[in-house]
């Protein structure tokens, strides 16, 4: 079921983004194996790059606010989802 989420999330940001050409994924740490599988097919069909950017939500989330590129954001936390999306 998570890696349905991930692919579809994967397919969502590229059919909103500009430029196809990389990627950026900011997600937990625990979420790792599973995105770097779902990535490299990914990756092959849609001749997108994916670029990782792993860490705890918090962090993640802080980065984000303070300009770190991030078409993706798969948070463990989901108060630190809502937290940006009202910012």
């Amino acid at each position: 079921m998570i890696r349905h989420f991930l692919s579809l999330a994967f397919a969502v940001a590229i059919t909103t983004s500009a430029v196809a050409d990389d990627l950026f994924v900011s997600a937990a740490a625990s979420l790792t194996d599973a995105l770097k599988e779902i990535s490299a097919k990914f990756e092959k069909e849609s001749n997108t790059k994916v670029v990782f950017n792993f860490g705890a939500s918090s962090l993640l989330a802080r980065q984000i606010e303070e300009g770190a590129p991030a078409d993706v954001f798969l948070s463990a936390d989901e108060a630190q989802m809502n937290r940006l999306q009202d910012k």
